[in-house]
C-alpha cells in the first residue's frame, strides 16, 4: 500500500499531525474521489484512522502500525549491501548479468 507515491505523501503529511480530508485533497493534483480511495486503502491497512469532527472527517497517522513495520524491516537492515553501493568515484563500472561485454581496442 505504500508503493504508491501519493499514499507515501499522505503518510508524510499526517506525520505532522491530524488533517481534514478536504485539506488532504486540496494538496494533491488528483480528484477528491481519488484521494478518498487512497485514504481508504491506508485506513484499511491500519496506517491511518479517521474521526468525524463536526462536518469534517479528520485523519490521523497510527504511528504504532508504522513502528510494527519498522520492526519488521529490521530483519533486512542494513537495507543495502556493498554490492548495492554505487561505484566509487573514478572507478570503472562493472558489467552486470546480461550486460554487453566491454569492447577491446
Amino acid at each position: 500500500m505504500l508503493a504508491d507515491p501519493l499514499r507515501r505523501q499522505v503518510v508524510e503529511l499526517l506525520a505532522e499531525g491530524p488533517v481534514t480530508a478536504g485539506d488532504i485533497a486540496a494538496r494533491f493534483p488528483v480528484t477528491r474521489p481519488a484521494v478518498s480511495r487512497h485514504l481508504r486503502v491506508l485506513r484499511e491497512a491500519g496506517l491511518v484512522e479517521s474521526a468525524v469532527r463536526g462536518q469534517h472527517r479528520v485523519y490521523t497517522l497510527r504511528r504504532a502500525e508504522l513502528a510494527e513495520l519498522d520492526r519488521w524491516l529490521d530483519r533486512f537492515r542494513p537495507l543495502t549491501s556493498p554490492a548495492d553501493a554505487p561505484p566509487a568515484a573514478g572507478s570503472a563500472p562493472t558489467a552486470g548479468p546480461g550486460a554487453p561485454a566491454a569492447r577491446s581496442s
